[in-house]
């Protein structure tokens, strides 16, 4: 079973809460992730150099990973998000962020926490509300797939579940990051930032194809299905 994570808000505590960015998270059956935060402008839509910009000006976040749980003796979940590719950081090994979770009465997930505020440098108390979809194997047709690119230079992960896909690279000072979303049996490219070549699209396209073990040819170098389900 894999979950699909949409943000509703962030708080820097003692501020008010809002939301600045399209957040969504895709996390896998063996809890691989693709994070991605990209700004919104004024209006709260998307902006437009999210969508074929060589920039990444647009991006808040991206993240590539593998998430953990733990209960303590309260009952309470801590996730522990380990960072394999991280878009504000070029060697993500041992970057971790840590958020206790509590469930809410209207179905949403508030996760509590401290780190880093982009905006002031400095580790801050923070709240994140979020809405968790959990999306079920199929026998019938596969939903999810996860793919890698181990290089020596760059990495990269797209995970594929349901009708969405992410991706992000990081090959040295570049970041590429990619989102793409099925509506009425067709799949588009809603964000896609930074240079590099993702495989996003070749998973879309042949996903049935696909087996783990699977490799996939691009221009950064091999990418292998790790994850098919």
């Amino acid at each position: 079973m894999g979950t699909i994570s949409h943000r509703k808000f962030i708080r820097w505590l003692p501020d008010e809460a809002s939301e600045p960015t399209s957040t969504l998270v895709l996390t896998s059956r063996d809890n691989r992730f693709v994070d991605i935060r990209v700004l919104l402008n004024d209006d709260g839509c998307m902006d437009s150099r999210c969508k074929g910009s060589t920039s990444i000006d647009c991006l808040d976040w991206a993240i590539g990973g593998t998430v953990s749980s733990t209960i303590n003796d309260s009952g309470i979940r801590r996730a522990k998000f380990s960072h394999w590719i991280n878009s504000r950081s070029k060697d993500a090994d041992g970057v971790a962020d840590e958020g206790d979770m509590y469930e809410q009465a209207d179905g949403t997930t508030l996760e509590k926490g401290s780190m880093v505020n982009p905006e002031t440098g400095q580790d801050t108390a923070y709240e994140e509300s979020w809405l968790d979809i959990e999306v079920a194997v199929n026998d019938d047709k596969k939903s999810c797939f996860v793919a890698k690119l181990d290089g020596k230079d760059c990495r990269g992960m797209v995970v594929m579940l349901d009708g969405l896909c992410q991706g992000v690279m990081r090959r040295g000072d570049h970041v590429a990051a990619e989102r793409w979303e099925k509506k009425n049996g067709a799949w588009t490219r809603s964000v896609q930032v930074g240079q590099g070549d993702l495989v996003c699209e070749s998973l879309i396209t042949d996903e049935e194809q696909f087996a783990v073990g699977h490799k996939i040819m691009s221009k950064e170098g091999t990418w292998q299905i790790v994850e098919a389900y």
